[in-house]
């Protein structure tokens, strides 16, 4: 690999991760009832499987993720349709781009807006391999924002628990 792509490929692909985790958040705050629902969902599903997990092994299955999804999604569902067309223009991929990108959405089928959310993700991935060609920098794009979500909701969860420990000790205070 020549060192300048392989910087190219972790420069995009760590602004477009950081970029999509920024929006998540910011949608995240919204008063939009649906968002407010799946936000609850998803933090108790979080709290039961990523409560335990430290931020380094957070971070190794934020890797594994991004390699395995984008390997089928990007590589081998959206690799094949760009592989059947003779020009790779947007319009011509863009059936190649909707099929992984609504494959990824319904993959953890957790609700209709999840579905919606993680298909506009996808999407988002979908472009940047169809501009780049560059299946690492979409790793790098899904890896390092499951890794900032991830480390994000491990320390907004350990701050919640010691505002609560911090309530609970100032209520058995004497006035």
């Amino acid at each position: 690999w020549e060192y300048l792509a392989l910087g190219w490929s972790l420069g995009i692909g760590t602004l477009v991760g950081m970029g999509l985790a920024l929006g998540m958040q910011v949608l995240s705050i919204l008063p939009i009832r649906s968002i407010q629902k799946l936000d609850r969902a998803v933090d108790s599903q979080l709290r039961t499987v990523l409560g335990p997990m430290t931020v380094p092994e957070l971070l190794v299955l934020s890797l594994s993720a991004g390699i395995g999804e984008e390997i089928l999604f990007r590589g081998l569902i959206q690799g094949w349709w760009m592989s059947l067309v003779d020009q790779p223009t947007f319009w011509n991929v863009l059936p190649g781009m909707l099929a992984s990108a609504i494959c990824f959405g319904f993959a953890p089928p957790l609700s209709k807006t999840y579905i919606a959310l993680a298909t506009l993700a996808g999407l988002l991935f979908s472009v940047l391999f169809w501009a780049t060609g560059d299946l690492l920098a979409c790793v790098l794009a899904h890896a390092s924002y499951d890794a900032i979500i991830c480390v994000y909701w491990k320390w907004s969860e350990r701050k919640r628990r010691l505002n609560c420990a911090d309530l609970m000790y100032n209520a058995l205070l004497p006035a």
